[in-house]
């Protein structure tokens, strides 16, 4: 009788708990989307085209020409570095990212000066054009490779 009593008792709570236990609310609950695939990666080794090499440049710097040479390098596991070369001294490029044939860079002028970005547009292996943007200032850019 007495294991009876306690098999009532605790069926009992039991349903009791599960009479007073909230339902979780399944409307709320965001459903599974299907994931979409991520795009392809650009990458230097998928790509046809190599900015790797030594190019000769004009830049327009408010109305005044600077001319000089950007050199391009692409390490064993394709990260790109590179300088640019110019009157105005040597700018360590950092940052490059390459997505088809554009290709930005960063890097900061001579003597601790502010930071300039660039973006190149490559039209064929051999040319490019682009700008460049320093404190609020920005100009155009241009360039070939420059051929042993």
């Amino acid at each position: 009788m007495i294991r009876s009593l306690a098999l009532s008792t605790s069926t009992a709570l039991v349903l009791i708990a599960c009479a007073t236990t909230p339902k979780p609310d399944v409307a709320a609950s965001p459903q599974p989307q299907p994931m979409a695939s991520p795009a392809p990666m650009t990458t230097m080794a998928s790509s046809a085209f190599n900015p790797a090499g030594t190019w000769n440049f004009t830049a327009d710097n408010q109305g005044q020409p600077i001319t000089g040479t950007m050199v391009l390098t692409k390490a064993g596991d394709g990260t790109l570095g590179g300088e640019i070369n110019s009157e105005i001294g040597t700018v360590t490029l950092t940052s490059l990212m390459v997505a088809g044939r554009k290709l930005t860079a960063a890097g900061v002028l001579p003597n601790g000066g502010p930071e300039i970005v660039f973006a190149f547009e490559f039209a064929d292996a051999d040319t490019f054009s682009g700008s460049f943007a320093v404190e609020g200032t920005t100009g155009a850019i241009s360039g070939t490779r420059k051929k042993d």
